[in-house]
């Protein structure tokens, strides 16, 4: 029994020992990516040690960690003893402000990267996010943020076939908050989206049918100047109420993007209520 176990470790500190790491690139990436060298050298990873018994999670780490732009996507065990790391960049998507600095995270709210500067947001840069508690005494890059409340509406737009750089073109901020659901008595989280159209845009009990108020919402986009010329009869206690929508009055519109069972197509085939602003005193 003794002679077996023997063999057994030495098959697993000969054959399945971890002998190489190779990188594989899932997306086109910038030139101050790192290197494939670089990114093995930052995983630290265990050479010599049994590929089964030894935590990708920690390699993973170590490599985010220190290139917090380098999303691993996963680590491929190649047998007998080799590792594949599959990576691609991460893109800022979000800007956030907190304790008088300028935060850039993806979408994840990985941070990766900090400055000084006053940020605005325009159509060639990122959406300014806001109305997230953030519970780190001190943020740095690299680090991935634990937020109540966040639900990853970006990604529902990227469903829809929305890159980017289309939902910068649109979205000028998204600032999230919490909604009291008259439905079922509770609290959900909620997105306000100013669009540089200069219409907001409520999207209401945004953690669930996700992926369906992402396309009521770019539905509603698209159609809200089709408006121009039709009758407002969305708010009857609106002083605005039974006059024609302008291209002006829908550039100060605000919508209001619930629950699929909230809103008929009898208003407008977008599914969304489309309210003119509120008077100006």
């Amino acid at each position: 029994m003794f002679g077996i176990l023997a063999v057994i470790v030495v098959l697993l500190f000969t054959l399945f020992a971890l002998h190489g790491v190779k990188v594989n690139l899932r997306t086109s990436v910038s030139q101050d990516f790192p290197t494939e060298e670089q990114i093995v050298e930052a995983g630290q990873f265990s050479y010599g040690l049994p590929v089964m018994f030894l935590s990708k999670a920690k390699f993973k780490e170590n490599i985010e960690k220190t290139y917090p732009y380098v999303e691993v996507v996963n680590i491929e065990t190649s047998f007998p003893g080799s590792f594949t790391v599959h990576v691609r960049q991460r893109q800022k998507v979000f800007a956030f402000k907190n304790d008088g600095k300028t935060y850039y995270c993806d979408n994840n709210l990985v941070v990766l990267d900090e400055s000084e500067d006053n940020f605005v947001s325009t159509q060639d840069n990122c959406i300014y996010l806001s109305g997230l508690q953030f519970p780190q005494q001190q943020i740095r890059p690299g680090d991935k943020l634990e937020v109540e409340g966040y639900v990853d509406f970006f990604d529902a737009l990227v469903s829809c076939n929305r890159s980017l750089t289309d939902q910068q073109t649109i979205i000028k901020s998204m600032e999230y908050f919490s909604q009291e659901d008259a439905n079922n008595n509770t609290i959900s989280p909620a997105i306000k989206i100013t669009a540089f159209s200069g219409q907001v845009f409520y999207v209401y009990n945004v953690d669930k049918y996700t992926s369906y108020k992402a396309q009521r919402f770019l539905a509603a986009y698209s159609y809200i100047y089709s408006l121009v010329g039709q009758t407002i009869t969305t708010d009857i206690e609106s002083p605005y109420c039974n006059q024609l929508w302008t291209e002006e009055l829908l550039d100060r519109a605000y919508v209001v993007v619930n629950n699929y069972y909230d809103v008929s197509d009898k208003e407008n085939p977008a599914y969304a209520n489309i309210y003119p602003p509120e008077p100006e005193i």
